[in-house]
C-alpha cells in the first residue's frame, strides 16, 4: 500500500460527513479561510454537481468554451429571463495546474457573464492517486473525429476519480495504464455516506412524490446499500457550494463509468457505487439512478464498451489474461436548482462489499441549464447513455 499523503487545496469548509479532518486553502478567486491543517482527509478545492439525471446527445469530446445555459445569454424560460452565462470560459489549461473542480468548468477567474463561481467547496481524498486531473484517459483516438474516445467535453482538461489507483499523468497529459492496482488504495473504509447524503428514504412510498427534504426523494440508495453491507469503502467525496442564477431552473454535468466489477459483479452485492446528492429547496435526494437503482455496474449493465472493446486500450479496463471490466459511453446527468438559491451538490464514489475489483469515474462539462429538470413519477429523468 503506497503512504497515505495529504493534499489541501481548498475553499471555506464544508466539513467532513465521516468525522475525518478536512482542511481548506484558497481559492482561484484568491479567497481563504483561517483553519488549522489536519492529518486526517485532505481536501482540495472541489466542487460538483447534482441534479436530476437525464441524459443529452453529443460526441463526448471537444475543448474550448461550454454552452453554459444551452441558449444565448438572455434567452428567458417563459417570461423569466435566464441569467446563466452563455459561454462558460474554461481555466483547466495544464499549465495553469487547475483544481478538480476547474478541471469540470467551476471557480474559474472573471465575472457571472463567462465562469460559475463557488461559494464553498471540499474535495475529501486521503490517497493522492485516487484522482487526476488530465487530457484524456487511455489511447484510443476514433477514426472518424480524430479525437480521444476519452477526452474532455469542456475544456483541455477532465477529473478523473477512482475506488483505487490512478497511473500518472504523461509527458502529452494522458493517463495511461493497462491494468488497475488491485491493492486497496489509502482512502478510507466502513464509512456512512458523507452528510447531507442519507440511504433512507425520503419519499411518502412513492419516489418523487411526498418527500421530506431530508431523505433520499429517488428512494434508489436504501436496497444496494443494505445489501452491499451498508458502509462505504476506499470513499472519496466532494462537495461544492454555488449560488444559482436568476431565471435558471438546473445544471448539468457529464459523466462516464469504468469498473473491473463488469460482468461479473451483475447483480450481486459487489456493486461500486456512484452517487449525486442534490440539496436544492426543488429537490433533496440522489440523481445518478437508472431505473430507481443507483448508479452501479448492475444498474449501469449492458454496457457500451464491454472488456475487449478496442475503445478500452490503455484505461486500464481492457481484459488481459483473467480480468474483466468494461465501460459506459458518455452520460449527462441534468439537476434542478431555484434562482438565487445557495445550491450544495455532493458527490461520492466508493467500493461496496470488497476492495479488491476498483471503479473510475470521468467528469467534465459543468453548465448551468435555464430549464432544469425535475424528477416527478411520470418524468424521473433518469440517466441514459448518449
Amino acid at each position: 500500500m503506497r503512504d497515505p499523503a495529504v493534499i489541501v487545496i481548498g475553499l471555506a469548509m464544508l466539513g467532513s460527513a465521516c468525522g475525518d479532518d478536512t482542511t481548506p486553502m484558497s481559492s482561484a478567486s484568491g479567497t481563504t479561510t483561517d483553519t488549522p491543517v489536519s492529518t486526517g482527509e485532505a481536501t482540495v478545492d472541489g466542487s460538483t454537481s447534482t441534479g436530476s439525471s437525464t441524459a443529452s446527445t453529443g460526441d463526448g469530446t471537444g475543448s474550448g468554451d461550454s454552452e453554459g445555459s444551452g441558449s444565448d445569454e438572455g434567452s428567458s424560460t417563459g417570461e423569466e429571463l435566464c441569467e446563466a452565462p452563455a459561454r462558460v470560459v474554461p481555466c483547466d489549461a495544464p499549465e495553469d495546474a487547475p483544481s478538480p473542480m476547474q478541471a469540470i468548468g467551476l471557480d474559474c477567474p472573471g465575472g457571472p457573464e463567462q465562469a460559475i463561481t463557488l461559494s464553498s467547496a471540499t474535495f475529501a481524498s486521503s490517497d493522492p492517486d485516487a484522482w487526476r486531473v488530465a487530457r484524456r484517459l487511455g489511447t484510443y483516438v476514433d477514426p472518424a473525429s480524430d479525437e480521444p474516445a476519452w477526452g474532455p467535453t469542456h475544456g483541455e482538461q477532465l477529473l478523473m476519480i477512482t475506488t483505487g489507483w490512478v497511473a500518472p499523468v504523461d509527458e502529452l497529459g494522458a493517463v495511461v495504464m493497462d491494468a488497475l492496482d488491485q491493492d486497496a488504495n489509502d482512502n478510507p473504509d466502513d464509512k456512512p455516506l458523507p452528510a447531507p447524503m442519507t440511504e433512507v428514504p425520503g419519499s411518502a412510498g412513492t419516489p418523487f412524490m411526498g418527500c421530506d427534504g431530508v431523505g433520499d426523494c429517488s428512494d434508489s440508495l436504501w436496497n444496494q446499500w443494505l445489501s452491499g453491507g451498508s458502509a462505504a469503502m476506499d470513499l472519496l467525496w466532494f462537495q461544492l457550494r454555488t449560488e444559482v442564477p436568476g431565471g435558471t431552473h438546473g445544471y448539468r454535468i457529464d459523466f462516464a463509468f469504468f469498473s473491473e466489477e463488469f460482468p461479473e459483479s451483475v447483480g450481486t452485492t459487489f456493486n461500486d457505487m456512484f452517487v449525486v446528492w442534490s440539496s436544492s429547496e426543488t429537490y433533496v435526494g440522489n440523481l445518478c439512478f437508472v431505473d430507481e437503482q443507483p448508479c452501479t455496474v448492475t444498474s449501469l449493465w449492458p454496457v457500451q464498451y464491454p472488456e475487449v472493446a478496442p475503445q478500452l486500450e490503455g484505461t486500464g479496463f481492457l481484459a488481459h489474461d483473467f480480468d474483466e471490466g468494461g465501460g459506459t459511453g458518455w452520460f449527462q446527468i441534468k439537476g434542478s436548482a431555484a434562482p438565487h438559491e445557495s445550491l450544495e451538490l455532493t458527490f461520492a464514489l466508493f467500493d461496496m462489499g470488497d476492495e479488491e475489483l476498483d471503479t473510475l469515474v470521468l467528469l467534465d462539462g459543468f453548465s448551468w441549464d435555464c430549464q432544469g429538470c425535475t424528477p416527478t413519477p411520470d418524468n424521473p429523468c433518469g440517466v441514459v447513455e448518449r
